[in-house]
């Protein structure tokens, strides 16, 4: 089978076209959460009610997810430039790291793992079928 040939430079300019349109639709919804959180002084960070919402639109069908695909996955391709200014903030912090190090790698596990337990716990409680209540007509336990 012979390669494929290069995409011309109206197909790349019209996949970056759709990934800024669909980045841009992704950061309105965060921008809405933005000035209503900051409006009604909600406890909730605007990324996670942002994120919420476009969950509900996709579930609801309201938002096919053609229209928010791309745009996500070229954020979350990288994503992991949003950690350098923490890496470098690390090194800047050396001495403190040679000399609390244990305590902070300590800190992270215990809360990574105390995070995921109760989560687990919670998705168990919420499955776990109840037992004090017969079965509907026709369907026997």
């Amino acid at each position: 089978m012979a390669p494929a040939p290069p995409p011309s430079a109206a197909g790349l300019l019209r996949r970056w076209g759709v990934v800024c349109l669909q980045v841009g639709l992704l950061s309105c919804v965060f921008a809405a959460w933005l000035a209503v959180g900051s409006q009604w002084r909600l406890p909730l960070p605007a990324g996670l009610l942002a994120m919420l919402t476009v969950l509900l639109l996709l579930l609801a069908r309201v938002l096919p997810p053609a229209s928010v695909q791309r745009g996500a996955a070229f954020l979350l391709r990288y994503i992991a430039l949003l950690f350098v200014p923490v890496c470098i903030g690390a090194v800047r912090q050396l001495p403190l790291l040679r000399a609390q190090g244990g305590a902070f790698l300590l800190l992270v596990v215990a809360g990574a793992l105390a995070g995921q337990a109760s989560a687990g716990l919670l998705a168990q409680a919420l499955c776990k079928k109840p037992s004090t209540s017969p079965a509907p007509e026709g369907f026997e336990s």
